[in-house]
């Protein structure tokens, strides 16, 4: 270990436990990126519809398309907490999922 002037062995070994513990959450994420395209589609399919129900009667005033948008809101939210991911994992499933699929049935 090199210390330089002023840096006390703690504050070194301290920056060395954080580069540590970086490089494990990066194998880690690695080992394990995420949910599967199967488990997005059965929360998908097992409650979308159901956000969709309660965005309708809570908001009953906003177009089809308002009470979708808030329903898949709701879903990101749901999911990722269900799931264990970011919300933005969520989202980049969502773009790059079968649209005709998403919608079949909600249209």
């Amino acid at each position: 270990m090199v210390y330089t002037r002023g840096q006390s062995s703690s504050t070194v070994s301290a920056a060395y436990t954080l580069l540590g513990l970086r490089n494990s959450t990066l194998l880690l994420r690695s080992v394990n990126p995420g949910p599967s395209d199967k488990q997005f589609w059965a929360s998908w399919n097992n409650w979308y519809h159901a956000f969709l129900t309660e965005a309708t009667e809570a908001f009953p005033s906003l177009p089809r398309s308002g009470h979708r948008a808030e329903a898949t809101a709701r879903w990101v939210t749901f999911t990722a907490k269900k799931l264990r991911c970011d919300e933005s994992f969520v989202r980049t499933w969502l773009r790059t999922a079968d649209q005709d699929e998403l919608v079949a049935g909600y249209a």
